[in-house]
C-alpha cells in the first residue's frame, strides 16, 4: 500500500464494473484509511481531493498531530514553519476559532491526539486550544509565561487521556499542588519538565510520585542533582520492583553544552541516566515533529541508547546528537 499510487487505486475502482465502478463504501473507507496511515503523511494530502466521501474519511487522520504558532521563525536559510513541515497542519493560534467554525462539532476534540503549542503563542489562546482539543494524549507547550499564569488550563483536558507531556509545571500548577493526585496527570508515562531553577527541588520528588510515570526529562541549571534527598528519590524510583512502575529513563537536557550537568556520581553512572545536548535552540520542536510523523523523538533515542548501554555496546551517558539533515520531517 505504501507504494500504490492514487492512479492505481482509481483504476482498481473503475475496473470493478460489477459494482458500477465503485467498491462497497466500507471497503473504500478501509483502503483509503490504510493509505493515509501507511504513506508518509506529506503524501496523504492529495487523498482529500479524490471525492468528498474520501475527504471525510481522511481529513481526521491528517489532524492527528497539530502545531500551533503565531509567527514564522527563520533558521539560517530555513523556515521552521509550514513551508518546510508541510507534513503536519500548522495553525496560527489567533485564527483557530475561524477554523473551528468550519469543521463539524467536536472535530478537533476527537481527531487531535498530538499537540505542540509553540513559544510564540500568546498565553490567552492556550486554554481555549486545550479545551477544543481536550482528548489530546501527547501535549507539548513551549510558552513564554510567568509562574501561575496558566494555572488551571490543563483542567479542561479530558481526565486520564494524557500519556506524554512537556510543560513548565509552575506555569500550570500552584505551589503545593499534589501532582500525583491530579486527574489530568493520572496516566502520564513520559514527562518533560521545563522548569529549570530551584523549583526543581520540590518538583522532582513530587513528579516521581505520579502513578504512571516511568520516563522523566529535566533541564536543571542548579546543582539539584547533587542534593542527597533528590538523589535518593531518583535512585529509589530506578530500583522499584517491576510491578511498582520503576523509572526507566531519566533524560537530562544540557542546554549549557557538554559537561555542564552537575550530578551525583552514583546517579550519573546509572544505566538509565542519559544526557542530551541539543545543538540548536529550536531542536526540541524539530524533535517533536519527527516523533509525530513516525520517526524517533528523544524518548525513542534515549530508550535505544539505554538498551545498547545495558548490552555493553556503548559507553558513557551522552546521547548522540540529532543529525538535523537526516530527519524525515524536513521535506
Amino acid at each position: 500500500m505504501t507504494t500504490t499510487s492514487l492512479a492505481q487505486l482509481n483504476f482498481a475502482f473503475q475496473a470493478d464494473t460489477s459494482l458500477g465502478g465503485r467498491l462497497p463504501p466500507e471497503l473504500e473507507c478501509e483502503i483509503f484509511t490504510l493509505a493515509a496511515t501507511s504513506w508518509h503523511i506529506s503524501k496523504a494530502g492529495p487523498l482529500l481531493l479524490v471525492a468528498w466521501r474520501v475527504h471525510g474519511w481522511v481529513e481526521p487522520l491528517l489532524y492527528r498531530s497539530v502545531i500551533f504558532f503565531r509567527v514564522y521563525e527563520f533558521l539560517g536559510g530555513r523556515i521552521l514553519g509550514p513551508r518546510n513541515y508541510t507534513a503536519l497542519p500548522w495553525i496560527q493560534s489567533q485564527h483557530f476559532d475561524a477554523l473551528v467554525a468550519q469543521k463539524p462539532p467536536g472535530f478537533f476534540r476527537t481527531t487531535v491526539k498530538r499537540l505542540l503549542i509553540r513559544d510564540d503563542t500568546l498565553n490567552r489562546y492556550v486554554e481555549d486550544i486545550l479545551r477544543i482539543c481536550s482528548d489530546v494524549s501527547n501535549l507539548t507547550v513551549y510558552c513564554q509565561s510567568s509562574t501561575g499564569a496558566l494555572e488551571g488550563a490543563l483542567d479542561v483536558l479530558a481526565p486520564g487521556m494524557l500519556r506524554r507531556l512537556a510543560i513548565t509545571l509552575t506555569h500550570f500548577f500552584g505551589a503545593g499542588t499534589h501532582l500525583a493526585m491530579h486527574p489530568t496527570l493520572a496516566n502520564v508515562t513520559h514527562l518533560r519538565v521545563e522548569d529549570i531553577d530551584d523549583s526543581l527541588e520540590s518538583l522532582i520528588p513530587e513528579v516521581l510520585r505520579m502513578p504512571a510515570l516511568h520516563h522523566l526529562a529535566i533541564a536543571p541549571i542548579t546543582e539539584v542533582l547533587k542534593q542527597a534527598h533528590i538523589v535518593d528519590a531518583i535512585l529509589t524510583a530506578f530500583h522499584r520492583r517491576p510491578d511498582d512502575n520503576p523509572l526507566q529513563a531519566l533524560v537530562i537536557f544540557d542546554f549549557r553544552k557538554r559537561g555542564g550537568v552537575e550530578a551525583d556520581t552514583i546517579l550519573s553512572t546509572h544505566v538509565a541516566f542519559v544526557i542530551w545536548t541539543p545543538t540548536v535552540s529550536w531542536e526540541s520542536s524539530v524533535d517533536w515533529i519527527e516523533g509525530a510523523i513516525g520517526g524517533w523523538d528523544f524518548w525513542d533515542r534515549a530508550d535505544d541508547f539505554i538498551r545498547r548501554r545495558r548490552a555493553g555496546e556503548v559507553d558513557g551517558n551522552m546521547l548522540p546528537p540529532m543529525n538535523i539533515d537526516d530527519l524525515t520531517s524536513l521535506l
